[in-house]
């Protein structure tokens, strides 16, 4: 039973983990591992169940404890990885906010220009690890800028959003886009469809 425990503690810290990691950077490979780890997770609690049930005469109630761990972890899992992901992302994006300003200002001034086939621009390199892809376009004189930071499966992306005039509903094709938002600070929204 302890080796039992011992395996149910550790695919929790790994889910736990893989949760983390996904909520301070989306991304494909850490989603499926979660999904895979949560898998498992299903599993164990099952077969620590069915276990416990098993040996409850022989060990009281502490035959159901992997079972407990499962079941308490899985959840505790996805509420409190995410919640600190999504603080530590607030914090990395508060800390770059004046790179972040830098580039809004190169492409306001327009020393950053889109790609001749849509609004897509290029990044400086000393940019590059600000966002994966970066759009940039005008709305009435307003400059509405996104930087994508990642995204995840089936189609789930997420980023910083730019608006210049700090009206995000004055444009109906970003609301439609972006559909889940929440504003930073003045004219910064985190974005996720």
């Amino acid at each position: 039973m302890k080796t039992f425990k011992l395996i149910c503690i550790i695919a929790v810290l790994l889910d736990f983990v893989c949760d983390l990691m996904f909520s301070i950077k989306p991304n494909t490979g850490a989603q499926l591992l979660g999904m895979l780890i949560d898998l498992i997770l299903i599993f164990l609690l099952l077969a620590s169940f069915i276990a416990g049930i098993y040996f409850v005469r022989r060990d009281k109630f502490r035959a159901f404890i992997p079972a407990a761990i499962c079941l308490v972890g899985l959840p505790a899992n996805l509420f409190i990885a995410s919640y600190l992901g999504v603080s530590i992302r607030d914090w990395q994006f508060r800390k770059n906010l004046p790179r972040y300003m830098e580039v809004v200002q190169l492409i306001e001034k327009g020393e950053i220009k889109a790609s001749p086939s849509g609004p897509r621009i290029q990044l400086p390199n000393q940019y590059t690890d600000l966002s994966l892809v970066t759009f940039a376009k005008t709305n009435n004189g307003s400059w509405i800028i996104e930087f994508n930071i990642g995204g995840g499966f089936p189609v789930k992306h997420s980023g910083y959003l730019y608006v210049s005039t700090g009206k995000i509903n004055s444009d109906p094709e970003t609301l439609e886009r972006w559909p889940y938002r929440s504003q930073i600070t003045t004219n910064w929204f985190r974005v996720e469809d």
